[in-house]
């Protein structure tokens, strides 16, 4: 009689508790029946729904980072093209007192980073213009992705190069004869346009790098802190001596990228350009798109959350995690685009300032700043994931209640230049792998 008046007592229990569920407008949330740690008292649930957006930035800085050109086709962010635009500064060589100086060549060099996007192994056509303005006019802003200068649209030389990103290699393009051979002759004539920088930069206002339209990869060229352009000449005489005239870019501020995108056709055609917006991932196939140099970043929103806070107003939440799949198919050896080994996730707010603080967790005497943890599965994929722990986030939003306006913003790591062009797509609950925030609870 007591095993079966403890049954009524349990059944009774579990109905009130369905009930207070069902009853309730908001989501409807499934209790799981493991603890954690093997307490019987902590239960996890693993059924919130996530809200998935991407926030697109109007602008960012490109000033002082490495040259990036190229032209790149994404069926998923459209076409990306990245021009490169640096000011270079005379040498200040007085050649008037040199007997016997014989011109040789003038050429511009650059030297590759391991930075690249799209189709390495097809040919890259780069393409160099001078400018037709100066970079540092009061009324011209420049430094940013949205950044312009104008140049000569005829290219002053141009090269075609198969380039093996890994390897480092130095690219090298000759410019005309005609420019050397005058810059030259200003040179044996103590000419002010050598001798004075200021005078040379309305001479030669820069360089733009560009790519050509046939290409199909982005490639990044090493900051560039000494010589960009050299001018070969000998002075003759009974040992010819091999001489060179170095021209380096100006200062970080005067070398910058610019990007420009055309995303007709994809997720993303509802963006506007140049404008900071936040659009949900219903509007964008179910993605959220991170993608640093398209100013792209995914935005994960737990409002859902408070519901369990209306039911069971003294819960108490032992631990959170947040398991983030990228898109299946959208990465990997059949594909140009590698995982992103390290994402931060940001809390931001209504906001959207892509700056905020990078969720940490803290171990032994040290804090640490996480990554995602990224696990691959190789056999199926299915499995693929970035994990977070985010229980102190959790608590702050149950702690704020209905004030709360966080967010989280997946983002790739800013010291690490390559990440910039890799990108990551990430699906809402509705799509085939969804997020999955799961908290293991103590007082339901």
């Amino acid at each position: 009689m007591l095993y079966k008046k403890n049954n009524i007592i349990l059944a009774g229990t579990i109905a009130l508790i369905i009930y207070g569920i069902t009853a309730c407008t908001k989501q409807t949330i499934q209790f799981g029946n493991e603890g954690s740690g093997g307490d019987p008292n902590i239960i996890t649930i693993d059924t919130f729904s996530v809200a998935v957006s991407t926030l697109q930035v109007d602008s960012f800085g490109t000033a002082g980072n490495d040259l990036i050109a190229g032209l790149h086709y994404d069926k998923e962010l459209g076409s990306i093209e990245s021009k490169a635009f640096l000011q270079v500064t005379s040498p200040g060589l007085n050649l008037h007192d040199v007997n016997n100086c014989i011109y040789d060549s003038i050429v511009f060099s650059a030297k590759l980073s391991s930075g690249y996007m799209g189709d390495t192994s097809a040919a890259f056509t780069l393409n160099l213009h001078e400018l037709t303005q100066a970079m540092d006019e009061p009324e011209l802003p420049t430094g940013y992705n949205t950044s312009s200068v104008d140049y000569n649209s005829t290219p002053m030389a141009s090269k075609t190069f198969y380039i093996r990103p890994s390897r480092k290699d130095k690219i090298s393009i000759r410019l005309p004869d005609s420019f050397g051979e005058n810059i030259f002759r200003m040179m044996k004539a103590n000419s002010d346009t050598i001798t004075d920088n200021s005078q040379f930069k309305n001479f030669f206002k820069g360089i733009c790098l560009a790519p050509a339209a046939s290409n199909n990869a982005i490639y990044y060229f090493q900051k560039p802190d000494s010589s960009v352009i050299q001018l070969y000449y000998t002075i003759a005489g009974a040992t010819p001596q091999s001489k060179v005239a170095n021209f380096s870019a100006s200062s970080t501020d005067l070398h910058f990228n610019a990007f420009t995108y055309n995303r007709s056709g994809t997720g993303l055609e509802n963006f506007k350009p140049k404008t900071k917006q936040v659009i949900s991932s219903q509007l964008t196939n179910n993605i959220g798109y991170m993608h640093f140099n398209s100013g792209l970043f995914p935005r994960i929103s737990l409002g859902n959350l408070l519901s369990i806070k209306e039911l069971h107003p003294y819960v108490q939440v032992i631990k959170a995690e947040l398991q983030v799949k990228p898109v299946q198919g959208s990465y990997g050896t059949n594909t140009f685009y590698p995982l992103p080994p390290a994402v931060e996730l940001r809390v931001t707010d209504d906001d959207n300032y892509t700056t905020g603080t990078a969720l940490s967790y803290s171990a032994g005497a040290q804090v640490q700043t996480q990554y995602g943890n990224l696990f691959i599965d190789d056999l199926y994929g299915e499995s693929t994931s970035y994990t977070y722990d985010v229980t102190s986030f959790v608590n702050t939003i149950l702690s704020e209640g209905v004030f709360s306006r966080k967010a989280l913003l997946m983002y790739p790591l800013a010291s690490n230049a390559v990440g910039n062009d890799q990108r990551l797509l990430i699906t809402n609950n509705t799509g085939k792998k969804p997020i999955t925030l799961k908290l293991y609870v103590l007082g339901l």
